[in-house]
């Protein structure tokens, strides 16, 4: 079929982009063009194309706004000394061989508490990278247990739009859907923790050599108030105040301290919120230089482009086909099975984690027999699978914000251990139907909701 064929063309330009290092702009562009001709094809007009796209990347606005303010925060905390000097105690007070499990523990905490990835990386996330790095230990290993905590949040917090996004889909009460996913999660993030935590004891990790210290205690004012950017992003969170007026906080607070106790010029500001933060001290400019909304407007073209699709997808009908195939592998094995497979696919495709839940919850919309147990399904696939696909915009976000290495993608130990976990219980439950009425299911937040013999019914019924 046409669809399937355009589906891997499209899958064929992302793989060579990535061998050939391409921009993911112009990958993302060419497949634009690509569902645009279809579009075309399908007898939907150029002008109609067009309104489509914009509908899509009205979707995005409020992401696209707290891009340009985190590249802009990100410069702050950097002229401020606000990262300076959280490194500098943070040297002191984590040991090398316990630093991976720290990362995650502090980006896990970070993530739950702001509800996004996007801020925790370009927070906390920044900063354990920036951690890592003094220490000389692996900056992938760093890399994966950021990651793997940062993805956590994007799941399970109320202040996840992610999370809201899916009790609005599927029509479901976001605290029950929280409750039945903090239960669901409680193994994966033990064996996350123990993974990093026995990596970091297992390897030979440097002698730490401070000598970085004294080059950031010549550039910046070390005292205890310029941490207070970072203090705010936290308390505003637990506050619940939106994440965008956080970020803006904080990042003004950050300027009052460049400025007053860093002594950075005040008419300076403007330029290094824009273009970024760079350092007097040759020593120090590749921890400390950085940021700026600048640094931003290529993860900005690829949120659009990517968020473009989404309607086009919708009003061409696209992945239709894919729907057949997710109902026939449904029958023949477990309804997250299908989700999983669904959500890897539309992730691949739209490259984005909000385009691939709302389409995989439209084409999964009757895998399951009751809302909840899809949404379910879906927090355990399509919000989280974006954190090993290379090109999602979410990585690609995530990686801005930390510099981390692409190689961190391999030790995203959360996402995996998350999905494989769902996965196995769902082959259990596929073979005990009555699993569902047990105290052990109950303990990991399933009930009769989630009972697979309703599934059949409901598509035996639909038959």
């Amino acid at each position: 079929m046409i669809e399937l064929a355009i589906v891997g063309f499209f899958a064929s330009i992302l793989i060579v982009g990535i061998f050939t290092k391409s921009s993911l702009v112009l990958t993302l562009g060419l497949g634009y063009l690509l569902f645009s001709g279809y579009a075309l094809y399908k007898r939907v007009s150029a002008g109609e194309i067009f309104k489509l796209s914009l509908k899509g990347m009205r979707l995005v606005l409020k992401v696209l706004l707290l891009f340009a303010c985190i590249g802009a925060l990100v410069a702050s905390w950097r002229a401020s000394g606000t990262i300076a000097a959280i490194t500098c105690w943070s040297a002191h007070l984590i040991q090398p061989s316990y630093v991976y499990a720290a990362i995650f523990v502090l980006t896990l905490l970070m993530s739950v508490i702001s509800g996004s990835s996007y801020a925790t990386s370009a927070t906390v996330g920044m900063i354990c990278i920036n951690i890592a790095a003094a220490m000389q230990v692996d900056l992938a290993l760093a890399g994966g247990a950021a990651l793997s905590g940062a993805l956590v949040g994007d799941r399970w917090s109320p202040l996840s739009s992610t999370a809201q996004l899916t009790s609005s889909l599927t029509h479901t009460d976001i605290f029950d859907n929280l409750k039945r996913m903090g239960r669901l999660s409680v193994v994966p993030i033990v064996i996350t923790f123990l993974f990093f935590l026995l990596v970091g004891l297992s390897v030979q990790v440097p002698m730490l050599t401070l000598s970085f210290e004294r080059d950031l205690a010549q550039t910046f004012s070390i005292q205890a108030v310029v941490a207070l950017p970072a203090v705010l992003i936290i308390a505003l969170a637990l506050m619940r105040v939106s994440v965008i007026a956080t970020v803006v906080i904080s990042m003004l607070s950050a300027c009052v301290i460049a400025c007053t106790i860093q002594g950075y010029p005040i008419h300076q500001l403007p330029t290094m919120l824009v273009f970024g933060y760079h350092t007097t001290n040759p020593a120090l400019a590749s921890m400390i230089d950085g940021g700026g909304v600048i640094t931003m407007l290529e993860l900005m073209g690829i949120i659009s482009i990517a968020s473009s699709y989404t309607y086009i997808f919708e009003e061409t009908r696209l992945l239709t086909p894919l729907a057949q195939v997710i109902n026939a592998l449904s029958k023949r094995s477990t309804p997250f099975v299908s989700v999983l497979a669904t959500a890897a696919i539309t992730t691949m495709v739209s490259c984005d984690q909000v385009v691939s839940i709302m389409i995989t919850q439209e084409l999964c919309s009757d895998v399951e027999a009751h809302p909840s147990a899809l949404a379910l399904d879906l927090t355990s696939s399509a919000c989280v699978i974006c954190g090993i696909i290379p090109w999602s915009t979410t990585v690609v976000g995530i990686m801005v914000f930390t510099h981390m290495p692409p190689e961190s993608i391999l030790f995203n130990v959360y996402v995996v251990a998350l999905m494989l976990w769902t996965l196995c219980i769902s082959i259990y439950q596929h073979k005990h139907p009555n699993f569902t009425k047990e105290r052990k299911a109950h303990a990991l937040g399933l009930d009769e909701r989630d009972d697979v013999r309703n599934g059949r019914l409901k598509r035996k019924q639909a038959a």
